[in-house]
C-alpha cells in the first residue's frame, strides 16, 4: 500500500469515530511506524509500505479511535524545543 493512500485511510477511519485532528494524527502514526519525518511522508507519497507496517499502523489507529492521546501512542511530546518522553504515568506537557 502506498503511504498516502494509507494516511488517507486511516484519517477516513479517525474521523468518522470524531477525531477532530484526523489527518494530521494519521499522518504522525505512520510517520512514527516508518521513522521519517512527516513532512517527507506528505513530499514522497508514493512511497511503499510494507504488510508488517499496515498492521502496525491499523493498531495504532484503534487506540487513537478510543480516543487515547496521540502523544500516549507515540510516547513522545515536543514542547518547546524539547522532546519528553510520556506514557500514562505521566501529564502531557502544554504550553
Amino acid at each position: 500500500m502506498l503511504s498516502l493512500d494509507l494516511i488517507n485511510s486511516g484519517a477516513k477511519i479517525l474521523k468518522r469515530h470524531n477525531i477532530k485532528s484526523h489527518l494530521l494524527d494519521a499522518a504522525l502514526l505512520l510517520s512514527q511506524i516508518l521513522k521519517k519525518k512527516r513532512e517527507d511522508l506528505l513530499i514522497s507519497d508514493n512511497l511503499k509500505v510494507q504488510n508488517k507496517d499496515v498492521k502496525i499502523f491499523k493498531n495504532l489507529v484503534k487506540r487513537r479511535i478510543k480516543n487515547e492521546p496521540i502523544s500516549y501512542i507515540l510516547n513522545k511530546k515536543d514542547f518547546w524545543k524539547y522532546e519528553f518522553f510520556v506514557n500514562k504515568k505521566t501529564l502531557i506537557p502544554r504550553p
